[in-house]
């Protein structure tokens, strides 16, 4: 008589009891933990599963949670964890997941990545000479997500996840502008955003103008990419993209940030001057036009409203020694400007290797700045100085060689396409391309005069960086 085999009952029954007790032993953490902990936990779990099964869903998520992050927030002394800090963890760690899980050894990496860990190893050695090592570690952690985000997407968007992405980003966009319309339109701000009696400037939810139209900086050149680069949208979908322009830019007006409007300006300028090349000389009469009205105001030849806004772009970059200047509400802010970059040069000459260390501006500003002046923001006003400061010569070096890779790296693109007549069978890509140009132009402009890089923006620059790479390899296979 033949004895059939029976199967090992651990090896049956093992599954659906250990999904049991895992299930048992979440749940009774999840009831364990405050409120706002167990939230999160369930959340982040549901985002991880999600991303796991498609890791393109957690970049979607990401347009979005980008400019909302501050909303969400958990102090842990000297951390504030975003709901941006929480979430690029989960896609990356996903990513990794999916890659063992389908036996997938092969990454892509781009020239912009050595780069990358190189500005991160200067960061890291100018921990040594920090007097917090805490905010030296929070600025690490910024670059870090920025690079996840765009190693994961280059590795995992297509050519079809570019209208979801673009216009993920452009719709999160609108929303956060209709916040700044809403804030002016009502008059719903702290008074010192006021410019004039009953007019506020804009700051959506950056807390401030500058970061918002730094924000709103990054989206006004993708839009205006995908219009130029010649994306195929007809009928209601055109309008609609008009309409988020127009929504968008009334809302960099609104934050009357002058290092916005004029960070957008050379962005959308340059990116015309690429795509038409015949509408230089316009340009070019329109810059000589500029001059000429400027040469007007030297001679007192202007109505007096015009010379007096004139004369305020131009102590936006004037250079000046504040110990001399007699302090008026009117020249407030730029005079606090100028606190601040002279304390950033005299950090930069007494530590011009690695300066002060990474993330510690804030914390040794006392030292370095005139009595009575304290840094309200946590930076320069001016992203190179705030890097001469914090990370002296070698820090600077190795960010304008971030940058200059990204330009070159994107530039190929263009001049691809440009050699090609503009010709293309990814439009998607094409039209995003031109704007992330646009994009780093705006960026690099704003920085004179502000740090784009907060509440999130280095994980969006990351992702649109990543998208370029991705149109490059696109255009590589056709």
């Amino acid at each position: 008589m033949r004895v059939q085999s029976v199967p090992w009952a651990g090896r049956t029954l093992w599954p659906p009891v250990a999904a049991f007790l895992l299930i048992l032993a979440g749940g009774s953490l999840i009831a364990l933990l405050p409120i706002e902990a167990a939230l999160a936990l369930v959340v982040g779990g549901i985002v991880f599963l999600a991303v796991l099964v498609r890791v393109e869903l957690g970049l979607y998520l990401l347009t979005f949670v980008v400019p909302f992050s501050s909303l969400w927030e958990i102090n842990l002394r000297d951390f504030d964890i975003t709901a941006t800090d929480f979430l690029v963890p989960l896609i990356f760690v996903a990513w990794l997941t999916r890659l063992v899980r389908l036996r997938q050894a092969r990454v892509t990496f781009t020239p912009l990545i050595p780069t990358l860990l190189f500005f991160l190893a200067v960061f890291l050695g100018s921990t040594l000479v920090a007097t917090s090592v805490a905010h030296s570690f929070k600025e690490i952690a910024k670059w870090l997500e920025m690079g996840a985000i765009f190693l994961v997407t280059v590795n995992t968007v297509r050519e079809r996840h570019m209208p979801y992405i673009v216009g993920g980003l452009l719709g999160a966009g609108v929303v956060e502008a209709l916040v700044g319309w809403y804030q002016v339109l009502t008059g719903t701000g702290p008074a010192g955003f006021q410019i004039a009696p009953g007019v506020l400037r804009a700051f959506g939810t950056f807390g401030q103008p500058n970061p918002f139209a730094g924000y709103l900086g990054t989206l006004l050149p993708l839009g205006y990419g995908l219009i130029l680069g010649g994306v195929v949208v007809r009928g209601f979908r055109l309008k609609l993209l008009w309409l988020s322009l127009a929504i968008l830019l009334v809302a960099l007006l609104m934050s009357f940030s002058r290092a916005g409007w004029l960070a957008v300006a050379t962005a959308l300028a340059i990116m015309t001057m690429v795509k038409v090349p015949r509408s230089t000389i316009y340009l070019v009469l329109a810059a000589l036009l500029g001059m000429l009205v400027a040469l007007l105001g030297l001679f007192n030849l202007l109505p007096p409203q015009v010379a007096s806004r004139l004369a305020s772009v131009a102590e936006l970059v004037s250079i000046f020694d504040v110990r001399y200047v007699v302090l008026t509400p009117e020249n407030w802010a730029v005079v606090e400007r100028m606190v601040n970059w002279q304390a950033a040069w005299d950090m930069f000459v007494a530590n011009p290797w690695l300066g002060v260390g990474v993330g510690n501006f804030s914390a040794v500003f006392e030292s370095y700045a005139l009595p009575g002046w304290t840094n309200t923001t946590g930076h320069a006003h001016n992203y190179y100085l705030n890097l001469l400061a914090e990370t002296g010569v070698l820090g600077l070096l190795a960010y304008l060689l971030f940058l200059t890779t990204a330009f070159v790296y994107v530039g190929r693109r263009i001049a691809l396409m440009a050699k090609k007549g503009w010709r293309t069978e990814a439009p998607w890509t094409a039209a995003a391309t031109l704007g992330i140009m646009g994009v780093l132009v705006a960026t690099s402009v704003h920085n004179l005069f502000d740090n784009v890089y907060v509440h999130s923006m280095a994980v969006q620059v990351g992702l649109m960086l990543g998208l370029a790479s991705v149109s490059l390899r696109q255009l590589a296979r056709k």
